[in-house]
C-alpha cells in the first residue's frame, strides 16, 4: 500500500493521545483553523506531525526538497531577516500550489496550522539538514 493510500485519520501514529505534550504546545493550537468534516491532505499539503505517514507524504517530500535547494543560500545569511525571507519564499511556494496547506491531524480532525508553527516546521528542517556545518 502506498504511503498516500494510507487512512491518515486512522493511522496510529495520527491519533496518538497528547498527553505526552509540554504546557507550550497548547499555545500552538490557538490559531489554527478546523478544515471540513470530508477534507483530507492532497499532494501538496504538508502534513505536520511525527512519523514515517507524515514524513513520506508527497506534501513533505516537496517540502523537503525546497528546503534542501534553499540550504546554502540559509546557511550563509548573514542575518535573521535574510533567513526568514528565505523562510517565507518557501512557504509562500507551498501555499502557492493547488492544496498547499500546511495541515495536522489532532482530536479527529485536521486542521491547519499558522503560519508560526509552519515557519517553524521549515526552521526544524534547516537545522536538521545543516547541523554538521554548526557547532554545538
Amino acid at each position: 500500500m502506498t504511503p498516500s493510500a494510507l487512512s491518515y485519520s486512522t493511522h496510529p501514529l495520527l491519533n496518538r493521545p497528547n498527553s505526552h505534550k509540554r504546557e507550550s504546545s497548547t499555545k500552538k493550537n490557538e490559531n489554527r483553523i478546523l478544515l471540513g468534516s470530508n477534507y483530507f491532505p492532497g499532494d501538496n499539503a504538508v502534513i505536520c506531525g511525527r512519523g514515517k505517514v507524515c514524513s513520506s507524504s508527497a506534501g513533505n517530500l516537496k517540502l523537503k526538497s525546497l528546503v534542501e535547494s534553499f540550504a546554502n543560500a540559509y546557511s550563509k545569511a548573514e542575518s535573521k531577516e535574510r533567513k526568514s525571507l528565505i523562510v517565507t519564499a518557501i512557504i509562500s511556494s507551498i501555499e502557492q500550489a493547488p492544496g498547499g496547506l500546511f495541515v495536522k491531524f489532532e482530536e479527529g480532525a485536521w486542521w491547519r496550522v499558522d503560519e508560526t508553527y509552519a515557519r517553524e516546521k521549515i526552521g526544524y528542517m534547516f537545522r536538521d539538514f545543516l547541523h554538521t556545518q554548526y557547532r554545538s
